[in-house]
């Protein structure tokens, strides 16, 4: 046996017992896919697979502690965790007062209200899509999410719900080289059947790049973005719209566009999905020159193994429809289309059983 799985299962063994001792969780989840690239005319198929066990417990009737572990197969074209075991998110939270909630510790960085809908090395969100759009693909990867080390405070402010938040950066771990800390703020509220809102971060890792284990953007970045989410007549609508700026300490800054519209619908006993995100760099001629060197490119034809120029526009249709079988498992299969200006369309299916308990 994989030595990895064997100490997630030792773990999860061991855990159990003192969850249910302690008033807590555990619940873990795991995604099987079979993905179809194409990219140039290339084809690939393979499987991969995807596992997750999250715990917390309560320390006192205000503390709780969490921990999310993560592997899988590894070597996949999504980027999911494995073959080794990752500690991804560690931490505590603790009530304040009836409406103020702080956490300490690892979480996600609170930028959109999409980021709660993110598949999470397999463990689908509730958007039901196996790969991120194109904004959360640049910043957290196809399967990722925007995970980040810190202090959030949680408080209800103007009228709806704000999150504050102060952190290491981009990266998910310890790292950060310089004295800069990233900083942002996420405000929510409801009008009407419809929740708008408003979220916004910088964070200069720049000096990150001199640590090989760093994974952070590595770039002196800034953001905001609006967005929406309504339901109305049973189809859930959602949609984003904002911009990035990219610099590395040069003249060659470059601000991106981006944009984002999904739609989510059930239909007997089937759940379809469709949505469409664009990333637009202000700078998008193919030459590769003029830009920031730290901007990321979010298109699967990177991950399938291109070579792109990295200043260009980039389009991303999705279509999805997925069952559930029974309480816990569903079955699904999405297909996704990268429309590039420059270089090679990229193009892929992808089929899954995901399996929560």
């Amino acid at each position: 046996m994989n030595k990895a799985r064997l100490i997630l299962a030792s773990i999860m063994t061991l855990t159990f017992p003192v969850l249910l001792s302690a008033q807590g969780q555990f619940s873990v989840s795991g995604l099987a896919l079979i993905p179809y690239w194409n990219l140039n005319s290339q084809n690939s198929l393979q499987f991969d697979q995807a596992i997750n066990a999250s715990a917390s417990w309560k320390l006192s009737p205000r503390a709780e502690a969490y921990i999310n572990l993560q592997s899988g197969v590894g070597n996949g074209r999504l980027g999911f965790q494995g073959p080794q075991v990752a500690v991804t998110d560690v931490g505590m939270t603790y009530q304040f007062t009836p409406v103020t909630q702080v956490s300490l510790g690892s979480f996600d960085m609170p930028f959109g209200q999409e980021v709660a809908r993110l598949t999470n090395n397999g463990s689908l969100g509730s958007s039901g899509f196996v790969l991120n759009p194109l904004l959360y693909t640049a910043l957290a990867g196809p399967a990722g999410t925007l995970n980040t080390v810190g202090i959030m405070v949680n408080h209800p402010t103007l009228g709806g719900n704000g999150s504050f938040f102060i952190s290491n950066g981009t990266g998910e771990s310890a790292v950060n080289e310089g004295t800069q800390l990233a900083y942002g703020f996420q405000w929510t509220t409801m009008v009407s059947n419809a929740t708008l809102g408003i979220s916004a971060w910088a964070s200069d890792d720049r000096e990150d790049s001199a640590n090989t284990n760093a994974d952070s953007l590595k770039a002196d970045a800034a953001t905001y973005l609006l967005d929406m989410a309504i339901t109305k007549d049973g189809i859930d609508y959602n949609g984003h719209i904002g911009q990035l700026q990219f610099g590395d300490g040069t003249a060659a800054t470059t601000l991106v566009t981006v944009g984002m519209i999904g739609l989510n619908s059930r239909y007997q006993d089937l759940e379809w999905r469709a949505r469409v995100s664009a990333w637009l760099p202000s700078d998008s001629n193919g030459d590769n020159s003029g830009i920031s060197s730290t901007m990321p490119d979010p298109s699967m034809g990177k991950a399938l193994g291109d070579t792109p120029p990295v200043d260009r526009n980039v389009i991303r249709y999705q279509l999805g429809v997925s069952k559930t079988l029974e309480d816990g498992i569903t079955i699904g299969t999405e297909t996704f289309v990268d429309q590039v200006q420059h270089g090679n369309q990229a193009m892929g299916v992808i089929s899954y059983v995901s399996v929560v308990f």
